[in-house]
């Protein structure tokens, strides 16, 4: 999925910049840890840039907030499609000769970006991928070299026997799309297996010099791995994980490693919870734990536990581990992999379950500097104190006073590992908290080295909200507790529920990371699990739990029946509410595509929004920005307006040539009837389809202008709207769309 929610975008601890905006709008990043050694490279992958490219807009501030001026002299940074634009930390830095800047933003005019941070060092460089805005089964890179190693893992299981193609596309630092040179065989991958590609073999892959590389992997759950090599040893950089809360995987784990796992929520009984460890060699087979293996490792409330990699592989008989799942028993908590080197240690933090003001961490050493850098500007010239707590590694609360931290607009607070110990006696904590009260906020720890200054942030985004008060309740689940149980009101547990539906006496949700679609009593709150079983991902047409889903997002019903947009199969399914029958409706699981035709025949890629005017469904084909129309009764599915793959803007009509209007990312799709009413969600816009002839046009909003603006028509603005429904029906003087306006962290009303 692109949405920023969604595991598989999401962003770990080795992040340099953090997307202000979201990951699906990449218009704004923030880093506080450029220096002078640094290297910023920036890589369009949209392709929607106009031919002359576009502007960057750098602004700066230095540790106090104060803004710096730029030169009237300096250079415009231009990006171009496909291309990457190098900027050095010292250029950066000449840019703004008023100051020593110490926080910089960026302003991209694209949708889809890959930002990465290089950090030179005495003993070879060290990329650090930032930002990615690609699609669910892509991946982006623009940081593979000659000393590189990519390591795919599937963990979804879902591949079959046979494997599955691992599809790599490349282009030159201009932009150019390579060919694949003759004969290039390409990489396959197996359910639960690990595939490893080095830097100089994906180069051969193509003909002329690679500088990004797309993967295409089609696999719902899977890790990728940049393992960068050095002549101090192996920095194993995680990149990606697609697990949930309380799942973390990866393939990054060697004899060098120890892994740091920290429970932050408190809420484990006095003899704490196991973790339960589960791996796999690399041709995917599963590995059995030794009976000689030390109990399990159990982690305690804020305690901290380690386990070594050397002793990980131990513990399991049959194979060499290549990947290993960690299932823990909490709610909030931290895991850290910490990668030995002859110069040092670095530590690579990979998972965070913090809450928006709050930044926990349990890799902070001596040496390190914690850098705190305020993005909203409203903290007053008092500034605001940032509250420190810490923990020892049996979760004993520490005790100690210190000075106050204070963090001013803009500005930039530093504080060392040794001072951030200093206060408490009884020896180095093992866990920190920071609570900052700033709703947007960056934290970065720099780790020295012999060999020079790691920058490893730690990224924070608090996110407030003000508005007009309105009553709103919890009617199932409970906030921070991911999960899957049935149960009534706060008992039950979701994870990551994107799209819901209702019949007038009951919601149904599409559950999207349970891959399940269950059902509340609207009266009572009670949930049950309607279709589906959480965590087993798949394509299985049954009865209930029988059958399978593989992160189900759009969600409609008829009355009488749901409809699903089975957005991992790319297939359209159909449950009897009455009976929890699941049937597929149209397209094939693992076939995406776009062709036209009934049932199975029928090809989708990655549909996210669906609706429905009972007689026929309107389904947001979001990868082939195109709207398609099934007739319920028959299957057959057609293409009603837009063009397979032809991303665009264009206002038009349908006719039997095809369509002349274009879309971007379509993701939410409703109607009233007689038009669809579609969120063109990289465009920024609300179009309207007449369904009788196909007609296109744009209803509010201005494509490639996001904003906030109230206004009519195309003075409106928007940012990655995902979601849309009407009040057709109830309201009694026509009818009004409702719009879920995502980057702007507000609902939208259009009469």
């Amino acid at each position: 999925m692109v949405r920023g929610k969604t595991l598989f975008l999401c962003i770990t601890g080795i992040i340099f910049l953090f997307l202000m905006q979201g990951l699906s709008d990449a218009y704004t990043f923030s880093t506080n840890s450029v220096g002078a050694l640094s290297t910023i490279k920036i890589t369009e992958m949209s392709g929607s840039l106009p031919v002359s490219g576009a502007a960057i807009t750098v602004s700066a501030w230095d540790a106090s907030g104060n803004a710096l001026t730029q030169s009237a002299s300096a250079p415009t940074l231009m990006l171009y499609n496909y291309g990457t634009t190098y900027i050095a930390g010292t250029d950066l830095a000449a840019r703004f000769p008023t100051g020593t800047p110490m926080l910089y933003s960026f302003i991209i005019n694209s949708p889809m970006t890959v930002i990465t941070n290089v950090k030179q060092s005495q003993n070879g460089s060290f990329n650090f991928p930032i930002t990615f805005t690609n699609g669910l089964h892509h991946f982006t890179v623009n940081t593979v070299g000659p000393l590189s190693t990519v390591k795919i893992t599937d963990m979804s299981g879902s591949l079959g026997s046979q494997g599955s193609i691992i599809t790599v596309s490349a282009w030159d630092g201009y932009g150019n799309e390579l060919t694949q040179s003759a004969g290039a065989t390409p990489p396959l991958l197996y359910s639960f297996g690990t595939t490893t590609i080095t830097g100089t073999a994906l180069a051969a892959l193509f003909q002329g010099a690679p500088v990004t590389y797309q993967f295409e992997v089609a696999s719902s759950q899977c890790i990728f791995t940049n393992f960068k090599w050095s002549a101090d040893g192996t920095i194993s950089v995680p990149i990606v994980f697609t697990s949930g809360i309380t799942n973390y995987s990866t393939n990054s784990v060697g004899p060098l490693s120890t892994l740091k796992i920290t429970d932050m929520s408190g809420s484990l009984p006095d003899s704490g919870a196991v973790i339960t460890i589960g791996a796999w060699d690399a041709g995917g087979n599963a590995l059995v734990e030794s009976t000689n293996a030390a109990p399990l490792i159990a982690v305690y409330n804020y305690g901290t536990t380690t386990i070594k990699g050397t002793d990980l592989a131990a513990r399991f008989t049959g194979g060499i581990p290549a990947a290993y799942a960690f299932t823990v028993g909490s709610t909030q908590y931290i895991i850290t992999n910490v990668t030995s080197s002859t110069d040092g240690s670095i530590n690579i933090p990979t998972v965070f379950t913090n809450g928006t003001n709050n930044f926990i961490t349990n890799s902070v050493d001596p040496g390190d500097t914690i850098k705190i850098t305020d993005l909203n500007g409203l903290l007053g010239s008092s500034g605001a104190v940032i509250t420190v707590s810490a923990w020892d590694d049996q979760g004993n609360v520490f005790s100690g006073s210190a000075s106050p931290l204070v963090l001013y607009s803009y500005g930039t607070t530093t504080i060392t590992g040794s001072a951030l110990a200093a206060p408490y006696p009884n020896g180095a904590p093992a866990a920190y908290a920071f609570s900052v009260a700033s709703p947007n906020y960056l934290i970065t720890t720099v780790k020295s080295t012999a060999g020079g200054i790691l920058h490893i942030p730690n990224i924070v985004y608090g996110v407030s909200s003000v508005g007009d008060p309105k009553a709103v309740s919890t009617i199932a689940g409970t906030a921070g507790a991911p999960g899957s149980a049935d149960g009534t009101g706060a008992a039950a547990r979701f994870n990551l529920p994107d799209s819901i539906t209702t019949d007038g006496a009951n919601l149904y949700v599409a559950d999207t990371n349970n891959s399940t679609i269950r059902k509340i009593v609207i009266s009572t709150g009670a949930v049950t699990t309607l279709a589906g079983t959480a965590g087993a991902p798949g394509s299985t047409d049954g009865t209930g739990a029988a059958a399978r889903f593989n992160g189900p997002y759009g969600i409609t019903t008829d009355g009488t029946n749901l409809y699903v947009a089975d957005t991992n199969n790319s297939t359209i399914r159909k449950i009897v509410i009455s009976t929890g029958a699941v049937t597929t409706l149209a397209g094939t699981a693992g076939a995406s595509g776009s062709t036209d035709g009934t049932g199975a025949a029928a090809r989708f890629k990655n549909p996210y929004g669906i609706t429905t005017d009972r007689t026929n469904l309107y389904v947001a084909d979001t990868y082939n920005n195109t709207i398609r129309t099934i007739v319920i009764s028959t299957g057959a599915v057609t293409t009603l307006a837009g063009m397979a793959l032809a991303r665009g803007s264009a206002d038009g009509t349908s006719s039997a040539t095809g369509s002349t209007a274009r879309f971007f990312f379509p993701e939410g799709i409703t109607t009233d009837g007689t038009n669809l009413y579609v969120a063109d969600t990289y465009n920024h816009t609300i179009r309207k389809i007449v369904i009788s002839t196909g007609t296109v046009t744009t209803l509010a909003g201005t494509a490639g202008a996001p904003g906030s603006t109230d206004g009519t028509g195309a003075a409106a603005r928007f940012k990655n709207p995902y979601g849309i429904t009407t009040d057709v029906g109830i309201t009694t003087n026509g009818y009004n769309l409702y719009v879920a306006d995502t980057n702007n962290s507000t609902i939208r009303k259009i009469q």
